[in-house]
């Protein structure tokens, strides 16, 4: 996607310098947005310059920060979205 690193979030509630929106989008459960970039074609598997890592490695490190609380369960959620949509992480690409 020609204009891939355009689409970044620099937020002072986000936890990712110029961080992919659709990291983004899971942090503030922005649902809508993450099921449109799905059907979209949204490429899944940007890696950020900023933290090294793709969507599904941002949502499983807050899998591990957040275990045993309320935000667990929403971030398998995502993981399980995305996953199924065809994100990966670093490691497989």
């Amino acid at each position: 996607m020609a204009m891939e690193n355009e689409f970044v979030c620099d937020s002072n509630q986000f936890d990712v310098i110029k961080g992919n929106i659709l990291k983004y989008a899971v942090s503030t459960k922005f649902d809508d947005f993450i099921e449109d970039a799905i059907r979209w074609k949204v490429n899944l598997n940007r890696i950020d310059p900023s933290d090294n890592r793709t969507v599904l490695d941002y949502i499983s490190f807050n899998i591990e920060r957040h275990k045993g609380n309320a935000l667990e369960g929403m971030f398998k959620h995502y993981y399980k979205l995305l996953r199924e949509a065809g994100a990966k992480h670093k490691s497989e690409l």
